[in-house]
C-alpha cells in the first residue's frame, strides 16, 4: 500500500527543514567554538558528517527531480518537433 502523495510531500519538506537546522546549528557551533575546537569533540564530528550527508542526499534529490523534469520536456519537444 501506497502512502498518501499528501504524507510524501510533508515528510520531504520536514527532512530539508531539519536539515536546514542542523546545518545552520553546525554553522553556529564552528564559529563560536573555532573548527579547531568544534572537531575536538567526537559527537560535533559525527553530527557534521551526518549534516553533510543529508545536505548530500536532499540536493543529489533536488538535482534528481530538475533533471527528470527537463528529460521530461526534451521529450516533449523531441515528440513536437516530429508532429
Amino acid at each position: 500500500m501506497l502512502q498518501p502523495a499528501v504524507l510524501t510531500q510533508v515528510l520531504e519538506y520536514s527532512n530539508l527543514l531539519f536539515t536546514i537546522l542542523f546545518a545552520v546549528e553546525m554553522l553556529l557551533k564552528i564559529i563560536a567554538d573555532g573548527p579547531l575546537g568544534y572537531i575536538r569533540d567526537g559527537f560535533n564530528v559525527f553530527d557534521g558528517f551526518i549534516v553533510v550527508l543529508r545536505c548530500f542526499f536532499c540536493s543529489s534529490a533536488f538535482i534528481t527531480e530538475a533533471f527528470e523534469v527537463y528529460e521530461y520536456s526534451v521529450a516533449c519537444a523531441r515528440l513536437q518537433d516530429a508532429f
